[in-house]
């Protein structure tokens, strides 16, 4: 019989040792799921972030409407301007398109993991959009 099986039958008949070896044996797991806590929370904070800011930028467009190209113009400065301090955000994209009776943003945004890198997940993606049909 190997040493391994040996060990593992003398742990079973003596209590001494087990919490170390539960310990040992839970704490990646429980590293892991940190881990997962940590890079969701800050997934849900920038879909937080990206609906505000889709939803700003619709209510900033539709105040130049009828100038289709100053409500465009206005919508993305604006959800730029409330997307620049989300500082975990590597990468984000403001699509505003606008017409006499419409206004529709669309924001992408990816965000840079931080302890989901042990597993090979280096970013996540959300979107967000908002349409305000005019009267």
């Amino acid at each position: 019989m190997s040493s391994f099986h040996v060990y593992f039958r003398r742990l079973r008949k003596s209590r001494h040792g087990g919490i170390l070896t539960l310990t040992a044996l839970m704490l990646p797991v429980l590293i892991m799921l940190t881990a997962l806590c940590v890079d969701l929370g800050m997934l849900f904070l920038a879909k937080t972030k990206a609906d505000i800011a889709a939803t700003t930028a619709v209510e900033a467009a539709e105040q130049r409407l009828p100038d289709i190209a100053a409500a465009q113009a206005l919508g993305h400065q604006v959800a730029l301007a409330m997307l620049d301090d989300a500082g975990f955000v590597s990468q984000y994209n403001v699509d505003v398109s606008a017409t006499t009776s419409t206004v529709d943003v669309t924001v992408k945004l990816r965000v840079d993991t931080v302890l989901a890198k042990l597993v090979d997940i280096n970013f996540l993606d959300t979107t967000s959009q908002a349409h305000r049909p005019l009267p």
